[in-house]
């Protein structure tokens, strides 16, 4: 729908990770809806999940070395369900300069 595709680029222009994707066999995705089974959608969800977790990492990275820090201490991740069909992940930590005592 023209809608999401617009609030993804809206979203990816202010910074924002989006992900969007197509059941299968719909719009330009592979594979026959009608015969998906459970375990494939199950697959699908723990790849998209994948995909989002190293990318929230990649940025929680960024933006430490933007700071100038050594490393981050006490990672975490943190969901919430923002509207119906989206959520939103982060990866939380603090960084921190580490220096000779």
């Amino acid at each position: 729908m023209g809608i999401y595709r617009d609030l993804a680029h809206s979203l990816s222009g202010q910074g924002f990770v989006t992900l969007r994707y197509d059941r299968r066999g719909i719009g330009q995705s592979q594979g026959d809806y009608f015969e998906t089974e459970f375990w494939d959608l199950v697959d699908d969800a723990t790849a998209n999940l994948s995909v989002s977790r190293s990318e929230v990492i990649d940025r929680l990275i960024e933006n430490a070395q933007a700071k100038d820090a050594d490393g981050v201490l006490a990672m975490r991740f943190d969901t919430s369900q923002m509207v119906k069909n989206w959520t939103e992940l982060c990866a939380c930590g603090t960084a921190v300069k580490v220096r000779k005592l």
